[in-house]
């Protein structure tokens, strides 16, 4: 499936959708780091389990989004719309 979607979606916009991806998967890490470093004597599957948190979090939000963009990159308004995207998300070209 990402290979078809890396087919079909123009390269300025899967470029735009790693840079997404790749942002809030380092808040995630950073804040997982956080959160780890406060807690004590959790089991390897307890830990385990926090540590997968953070990047699922990151994915079912992402989803939506990501598909719309996907979606609307061969869209005469993909422009704008990866403007937009790139401001809500703090990223510069």
């Amino acid at each position: 499936t990402l290979t078809f979607w890396k087919e079909m979606t123009p390269p300025d916009v899967t470029v735009l959708l790693t840079q997404i991806r790749e942002r809030l998967h380092a808040i995630g890490e950073e804040e997982l780091k956080r959160t780890l470093g406060k807690l004590n004597g959790l089991s390897d599957a307890q830990r385990q389990e926090v540590q997968e948190l953070p990047r699922r979090i990151v994915n079912k939000i992402l989803h939506p989004p990501l598909e719309a963009l996907r979606s609307a990159g061969s869209d005469s308004s993909s422009r704008t719309i990866t403007e937009l995207v790139r401001k809500l998300f703090g990223i510069n070209k």
